[in-house]
């Protein structure tokens, strides 16, 4: 048997303003995403992708994936990365793959990047392996073509290579910085018990865009310059101004929600980030809010230990999580 280990992801910054030209967006690859168990098994040269109670049959035919029948919903994009890894060539056969969800939690989506996280599972457990930019850039969109033209690459990117990236975007897709976190940070997720609505935030902030540019427009440059001061002060180390932009990201995406008319700081976000403060951390949205997690920085085991205490307390689920 083989195993892997496909990392999630958590936005920290720069969410909605990459979407722009020219924008960047900082986003780390997270210890909890989706396992892949592959067992050799005598399938007369196929192979079967398995989630829970649904599977789905494969062989490989002159370069391509034949599906026996439609994947499941469940296995869309897991089975869109495996396409992906028989095209550049892996020829994976008589082999049983299982792909387990750690972004899920009772029944209900974490918002860590599942959906990119299944595809780049997919791509691996077929023997894909990621070694060259133009990869990551196929995965990215393959994996924005599923959903309808939406999206930045940044999760996909992150599941793919791992750790802490700066992530902006060109014609081609993603392209990836690899920076460093301070020895002593330590990231926190609240999550909030209440899934998000990805699509329906995107439209909404491109709905004010048609609505209001120069307001969103604003909204956004605010979103880059906090995303530019959280990664100048994370290369630096520098703890005060780390908290600082922090702060000054969450601000800044929950005045983008009010300009769109949609809540991308819910009151739950809110109960978070005072819950953070009190333990001398700081905390904001992540990706497109909404719900799901919310993130919260802190510096030494104790303080995200004791901000643990105080999220718990405003009624948020505490997920201590390393860096993949």
């Amino acid at each position: 048997m083989t195993s892997l280990h496909v990392p999630g992801k958590v936005i920290l910054a720069g969410e909605y303003a990459v979407m722009r030209s020219g924008g960047y967006a900082l986003v780390a690859a997270i210890d909890r995403g989706v396992a892949v168990e592959i067992r050799d098994a005598d399938l007369d040269g196929a192979a079967l992708l398995r989630f829970e109670s649904v599977h789905v049959s494969v062989h490989i035919e002159s370069g391509r994936a034949i599906w026996k029948t439609t994947p499941p919903a469940e296995l869309v994009f897991a089975a869109a990365g495996f396409e992906c890894a028989v095209s550049h060539g892996a020829t994976l056969e008589n082999a049983v793959i299982t792909f387990a969800s750690q972004v899920i939690m009772d029944g209900r989506k974490l918002g860590l990047g599942g959906s990119a996280a299944m595809l780049v599972a997919g791509f691996r457990s077929a023997g894909g392996t990621i070694d060259r930019p133009d990869i990551v850039r196929d995965l990215a969109a393959t994996h924005r073509r599923l959903q309808g033209g939406r999206g930045s690459g940044v999760d996909v990117a992150a599941c793919a290579l791992g750790g802490l990236l700066r992530v902006t975007n060109d014609a081609g897709g993603p392209l990836v910085t690899r920076l460093s976190l301070p020895a002593d940070l330590r990231i926190l997720l609240g999550w909030t018990g209440m899934p998000a609505s990805t699509s329906a935030l995107i439209d909404a902030v491109a709905a004010y865009a048609q609505r209001d540019p120069h307001g969103h427009a604003c909204r956004l440059e605010d979103l880059a310059s906090a995303e530019e001061k959280l990664a100048r002060a994370l290369i630096a180390g520098d703890r005060e101004n780390i908290l600082a932009a922090v702060e000054t990201g969450g601000d800044a995406a929950r005045q983008l929600g009010v300009g769109a008319g949609t809540a991308i700081e819910t009151a739950a976000l809110t109960a978070l980030r005072r819950a953070a403060r009190l333990a001398g951390c700081a905390a904001k949205s992540s990706g497109a809010g909404g719900g799901d997690c919310g993130v919260v920085f802190c510096f030494g085991e104790e303080a995200r230990e004791e901000a643990a205490v105080h999220v718990r307390a405003a009624g948020l689920v505490p997920i201590p999580v390393g860096i993949a």
